[in-house]
């Protein structure tokens, strides 16, 4: 046996010994017995609950039809909170502008600026 020692036939019996006493560790893991995982079924269709909810949205305040008044409204409110020099300002500006629009006979601005112009005078 001592000639044997070291020699790579040995090394590879071993190997093989040991791999399959390995392989037979695991196949008797395999001889426990099974239990499934536990799985709920769903319940019937008249049980079930329906995964989505319509939602009513909240009434909102009456909103002007004309989406111009929309956005006067909301000048007004934007420029509640300024200085009296900060509106006086904006009228200066707006007052401009108006000139130059009747000077033009753009009629439309006209309007348009003499209504900003109103909106800052009322807070004064």
């Amino acid at each position: 046996m001592n000639c044997l020692r070291g020699s790579p036939l040995i090394a590879v019996v071993l190997g093989w010994v040991l791999f399959s006493s390995l392989a037979v560790q695991s196949k008797a893991s395999e001889l426990r017995p099974y239990s499934p995982p536990i799985q709920q079924q769903a319940p019937p269709m008249e049980q079930r609950q329906p995964t989505y909810q319509l939602t009513v949205p909240a009434p909102k305040a009456v909103e002007p039809a004309n989406p111009l008044e929309t956005y006067y409204q909301k000048f007004e409110r934007d420029t509640a909170n300024l200085s009296q020099a900060q509106r006086d300002k904006l009228i200066d500006a707006f007052s401009t502008r108006l000139d130059s629009a009747r000077s033009n006979k753009k009629w439309d601005e006209v309007t348009h600026y003499s209504r900003l112009i109103d909106i800052l005078s009322k807070r004064r």
